[in-house]
């Protein structure tokens, strides 16, 4: 056998167990890249086309629509999704922290405001309703030098795969329509595989 036919034997069988080894070799898990948002559009009779998002975090996905002139965006450093109003001063941040949580109480909601905005005074406590489940929501005023005044909400509610945070913020004299695109956006909400229309009773029970 020549010289140049060993080498070449020798370089195929090299490589044929290279293959081998490869093949027996454990498949190495996905890498989890974080939450991911994605962007549809789908036609509604009464408004037209409109445009629909899905939440993709571990196995669960949830889709929701933003309320007219909202701009969306997923901000991948915090892993959570921001809302703001073409006004620039309405804005609803939300997030899905994956496993429950018990810690959803009062005592949370106003370390988490202070903690997020020193300063901030607990205005009112009530119930807040997404996905048909029950939490609580809080609302807490910011008081500024010139005495305006900015209105912060925040609300937890938990589902079976997980706890979903919400945060609004707005001037005090804009909240009362905040308060609305943010009743809009969390009846919009349905999960994967038990998709509802809005009904009554999501949203928020009482008026600010």
């Amino acid at each position: 056998m020549s010289p140049a036919i060993r080498h070449t034997l020798t370089c195929l069988l090299l490589s044929l167990a290279g293959q081998f080894v490869r093949a027996a070799e454990p498949a190495q898990p996905p890498v989890d890249a974080g939450p991911k948002l994605i962007r549809q559009t789908r036609y509604v009779s009464e408004r037209g086309n409109i445009s629909s998002y899905t939440l993709l975090s571990g196995t669960n996905q949830l889709s929701f629509v933003p309320p007219n002139r909202w701009n969306v965006r997923m901000n991948t450093g915090s892993q959570d999704v921001t809302l703001l109003h073409s006004n620039l001063a309405e804005s609803i941040n939300f997030k899905l922290v994956l496993g429950t949580n018990n810690a959803s109480t009062t005592n949370r909601l106003i370390e988490l405001a202070q903690q997020q905005h020193p300063g901030a005074v607990s205005v009112r406590t009530f119930n807040f309703f997404c996905l048909d489940q029950a939490g609580t929501a809080m609302d807490f005023e910011i008081r500024t030098t010139n005495a305006s005044r900015t209105v912060i909400r925040s609300a937890f509610v938990t589902l079976s795969f997980g706890e979903l945070e919400f945060h609004v913020s707005a001037p005090a004299s804009q909240f009362p329509a905040a308060h609305q695109a943010f009743m809009q956006l969390s009846s919009s909400f349905q999960t994967l595989g038990n998709p509802r229309q809005s009904a009554p009773g999501t949203g928020l029970k009482d008026n600010p």
